[in-house]
């Protein structure tokens, strides 16, 4: 930044960057644009890590016909690398993965973030419930524009 202005009574900060860095952030198109106010009012961190998600493939994402919602996959180990969770723990109890993580962020985004989010996970071989190879997420993001209203 080369000028950082704080105003206590309007509680607003004005930032001036450089022309440069002025491009990068508004005409490259693959950067993710997330609203700070919706970000910081997020609880959980998997929640946190979640919404960057969907909004991060919120263009890329396939469409799944059989929901009518989009659908994201990820391989087991990108999707923990993604939500801060690669550790021993989750990557040998994917039941408190689930139990802990997924479902609480899930619960928190439905409540006004998405209209519904749905973490199915995949599998090479369906009579070993263990082996989970991935993730797909699926999610309804219709009301996104009304969420960014109520929060402003």
């Amino acid at each position: 930044f080369t000028k950082i202005f704080i105003s206590n009574e309007k509680k607003e900060i004005e930032l001036e960057i450089s022309s440069v860095a002025y491009d990068y952030l508004f005409f490259f198109k693959q950067f993710t644009k997330i609203d700070l106010n919706e970000f910081c009012s997020i609880d959980k961190i998997g929640a946190k890590g979640i919404y960057r998600i969907l909004l991060e493939f919120k263009n890329l994402a396939n469409f799944d016909k059989k929901s009518s919602m989009k659908c994201i996959f990820f391989t087991k180990e990108e999707f923990m690398i993604r939500l801060n969770c690669y550790n021993e723990t989750y990557k040998n109890s994917l039941g408190a993965f689930d139990k802990l993580i997924i479902k609480p962020a899930i619960k928190e985004l439905e409540k006004g973030y998405f209209k519904k989010i749905v973490c199915n996970k995949i599998k090479n071989n369906p009579y070993d419930k263990k082996q989970i190879t991935g993730f797909q997420l699926l999610y309804d993001d219709s009301n996104r524009n009304q969420v960014n209203k109520n929060i402003s």
